[in-house]
């Protein structure tokens, strides 16, 4: 009996790597993201300090979206606004796109730092987490590109008056 299971186990752990099963240091496929019906592509992270540290690198801003599962104009933001083409493709072009859960997880503290008190709060956030744009209320598509070009034309101005001051010599 003994040399049977050994055989079954055996057969098993050839069929899982023939199969791609296990880790063995192979490729394995990303997870489906959370948010398959949304076109602005929203990344699937726990925390925002490592997309603060992106948008560094990138030189680019956070949109950071909080939500609830009960609130009525997430959910037609959700359905109307990041499904529409044209806002979808600006976002992506322009920012690192971040859905927060106010009332789970890190959302809770992070709702807190932010001062989140009304669904949706739509943040625009540069890479040392400070705000260049703030909405507490749902936008339309049109609203949301207006919304983003206002945090950028912030940035860019906080960025040259940076770069100014950085290379003007000091007056006595």
């Amino acid at each position: 009996m003994k040399p049977l299971a050994t055989a079954a186990i055996l057969a098993i752990l050839l069929t899982l790597t023939a199969c791609g099963g296990g880790s063995g240091g192979r490729t394995t496929v990303p997870p489906a993201s959370k948010y398959p019906d949304s076109n602005v592509e929203f990344v699937d992270a726990d925390k925002l300090f490592p997309l603060l540290d992106r948008a560094k690198e990138e030189d680019k801003l956070v949109f950071v979206d909080f939500y609830t599962s009960w609130c009525t104009p997430c959910k037609m933001m959700d359905k109307d606004v990041f499904t529409d083409n044209k806002a979808a493709t600006f976002m992506n072009a322009n920012f690192i796109n971040y859905k927060v859960d106010a009332e789970n997880g890190n959302g809770v503290n992070l709702a807190g730092l932010y001062e989140v008190q009304v669904y949706p709060t739509l943040l625009l956030l540069d890479g040392d987490g400070n705000i260049m744009a703030r909405s507490d209320r749902a936008l339309y598509p049109t609203q949301l590109i207006a919304f983003g070009k206002k945090g950028l034309k912030k940035y860019k101005a906080q960025k040259a008056a940076n770069s100014s001051a950085a290379t003007t010599p000091r007056q006595r």
